[in-house]
């Protein structure tokens, strides 16, 4: 989030995977009959899987390791996913000072959706709404929506972000030099 304009850092190279013409085969993500292009977390390119999977590793530094094998890889199974790769904390209430997935279940989806939280402003009501960003049908989405209709995985504490004199101090990333 740049500005309070929320930003797509998902990869452009997975982007333009995901954006070619359709494949000419069935595409299937089972252990036995893989067919679609997978990122390092075994995720899909373009899926919402793959791009939370991106946000985990953008925001800890590493992908989240697929444990199970024989195990469809939907937004279903993404809880226990999650805990198998280390993120056990699950809250039904987020706190402005973590980062989250969230994780919404059939029959919202026949495979579920999971969604990455941008933005919690709320006072920890069970109406709150929150701010999320996915991909949906391989497109980038930022929308609103209600704090219970997701279970909500804990990955990371929010770093306070530097006052803008700590920001001058600070050399550049050497990538940016």
């Amino acid at each position: 989030m740049k500005n309070g304009e929320i930003l797509d850092t998902y990869p452009r190279f997975y982007q333009n995977i995901s954006r070619m013409a359709s494949a000419s085969w069935t595409e299937s993500d089972d252990e036995d009959n893989y067919s679609l292009v997978p990122d390092p977390s075994r995720s899909v390119v373009g899926y919402a899987t793959s791009y939370c999977a991106y946000k985990i590793k953008e925001t800890t530094g590493s992908w989240p390791k697929r444990v199970s094998k024989g195990k469809r890889f939907d937004a279903n199974n993404w809880v226990a996913f999650l805990r198998e790769a280390g993120y056990y904390e699950v809250d039904h209430q987020p706190s402005k000072n973590f980062y989250y997935v969230g994780v919404r279940t059939h029959p919202y989806r026949t495979y579920g959706e999971v969604v990455w939280l941008e933005r919690y402003e709320g006072e920890g009501n069970s109406n709150d709404i929150v701010l999320v960003t996915t991909y949906d049908h391989k497109m980038f989405v930022s929308k609103l929506v209600r704090v219970p209709d997701y279970t909500w995985v804990k990955i990371a504490r929010r770093e306070p972000p530097l006052p803008v004199d700590k920001l001058a101090n600070n050399p550049p990333h050497p990538a940016f030099s």
